[in-house]
């Protein structure tokens, strides 16, 4: 395919339309230069020597933070607390429990009744109001 033979169409620009070789950033990102989240990361990750109840261990920078924290929050530190009880939602809290199926199938049993309930209160609204249902449903919300 020649210079003369170039066929524009589908992802294919007209020559005099294409990018110009040396635009934009001509010198690009560095080499060895991390973004700040590896940085971050790194620094996280080395060790330190902390001192915890009189004796000294070799621990990352990480796990000293949430110690450190921890000591706060049992000094009374508000903020600290706050951290450690957001900190136990996030790692307890969404992991799902054991359920055994007795208790599974009274929870469906429950939730089927209450549905129920809920459909005959409907149906009995709409007997009473009529199309007037819909109107006091937009008023409640």
């Amino acid at each position: 395919m020649s210079a003369g033979d170039y066929r524009v169409g589908y992802k294919r620009p007209p020559k005099e339309y294409q990018f110009k070789s040396g635009s934009g950033n001509p010198r690009g990102r560095p080499k060895g230069v991390r973004d700040p989240d590896a940085v971050f990361r790194k620094v996280l990750n080395a060790k330190v020597t902390i001192n915890h109840n009189g004796r000294k261990s070799k621990t990352t920078i990480r796990e000293a933070l949430v110690w450190a924290v921890l000591e706060l929050s049992t000094t009374g530190d508000t903020r600290a607390m706050q951290w450690v009880s957001k900190l136990l939602y996030r790692f307890y809290a969404e992991q799902p429990k054991e359920v055994s199926k007795e208790e599974s199938q009274r929870s469906h049993d429950e939730l089927m009744a209450q549905l129920k309930q809920m459909a005959t209160n409907s149906i009995t609204m709409e007997r009473m109001y009529g199309k007037d249902l819909h109107r006091l449903r937009k008023q409640e919300t």
